[in-house]
C-alpha cells in the first residue's frame, strides 16, 4: 500500500515541522479536467532540510493530475523528498530526519 504523502505531510504541520498553504484548481473543460496542486512551503525546522532560503518567503512544489487527490497526493511527495523525509532515489525509505520526525510527538531524541 502507497504511503499516504498527504497525511505525513499534515501531520509534520501539526507538529510544527513544516509550516506550508495548499492550492488546488482544476483547469480546462468540464469533460477532461486537469487538477493543479501547488504547495507553498514557507518554514521548515530541524531535524527536517529546510529548502526556503533566506531571502524567499516559500518554495512552491506543484503537480498536476486527473484529480484532485493524485495531484496533491504526488505535490506532498515532491514536498516530502525535499525536505529529506525520505531518501532520494529510494522509493518511501525514510533518512534518519524522517525516522525521527515520523516518531509520536512528545518522543525526543534519546537522552532527553
Amino acid at each position: 500500500m502507497a504511503a499516504e504523502y498527504t497525511s505525513i505531510l499534515h501531520n509534520l504541520k501539526q507538529r510544527n515541522l513544516v509550516a506550508y498553504r495548499e492550492d488546488c484548481r482544476p483547469s480546462g473543460p468540464q469533460h477532461d479536467l486537469v487538477w493543479q496542486c501547488c504547495i507553498y512551503v514557507q518554514r521548515v525546522n530541524t531535524p527536517l532540510r529546510n529548502v526556503v532560503s533566506a531571502d524567499a518567503t516559500e518554495v512552491s512544489f506543484e503537480h498536476q493530475a486527473g484529480s484532485r487527490k493524485e495531484a496533491r497526493r504526488h505535490a506532498a511527495r515532491n514536498v516530502l523528498y525535499a525536505i529529506h523525509y525520505y531518501e532520494a532515489g529510494q522509493e518511501d525509505v525514510l533518512t534518519p530526519a524522517g525516522k525521527f520526525a515520523s516518531q509520536p510527538a512528545g518522543n525526543g531524541p534519546p537522552g532527553n
